[in-house]
């Protein structure tokens, strides 16, 4: 369900250009390349982790199916801006699997996955920030798309975690 091959792809080729832009004339080229990788990655999180959400609510035998429920889950997805773990994701599990079924699915997750998961994303949340919300000439620093790659590693192993947790719960 959650999609790597084309994403990783699309990061591997922003790398690729941007250590290309690194020995190019252009000084100003591999910032683009850095603030575009950044962006990207942060989209990418974003929709995996609605993905996630609307996987446990609307698929097997336990799916919602009223649709004023289906209705407030797509507005709880639809109005949810970021992704930090806390504050984003996890919130949106709370409100629609409840904590106890949250608080089972962490306590049967590889500690180390779910721990690379929280630091990756805070991580990418600091520098996706700072892209976002100032222009090129002022940012302060540009991050190597190889480093979005590393974090990608963490972040992807985290939420395949969490899909694998998903997947147990549907069979039950």
């Amino acid at each position: 369900m959650i999609q790597k091959r084309l994403f990783l792809f699309q990061l591997k080729k922003l790398d690729k250009l941007y250590e290309d832009a690194l020995y190019g004339r252009d000084i100003e080229l591999p910032k683009y390349y850095s603030r575009l990788a950044v962006l990207e990655l942060g989209s990418w999180i974003e929709e995996c982790m609605d993905e996630l959400v609307f996987y446990y609510t609307l698929r097997g035998r336990k799916r919602l199916r009223e649709r004023a429920n289906i209705q407030y889950l797509e507005n709880l997805v639809k109005n949810n801006y970021g992704f930090h773990y806390n504050s984003n994701f996890r919130r949106m599990l709370k409100q629609t699997i409840g904590l106890v079924v949250l608080e089972r699915i962490e306590k049967k997750m590889d500690s180390n996955l779910r721990q690379g998961l929280e630091s990756a994303l805070t991580q990418t949340r600091l520098e996706r920030n700072q892209h976002a919300h100032k222009p090129i000439h002022i940012s302060p620093k540009f991050t190597s798309p190889s480093v979005c790659l590393s974090l990608f590693n963490n972040i992807y192993n985290g939420l395949e975690e969490y899909e694998k947790q998903f997947k147990k719960l549907t069979r039950n």
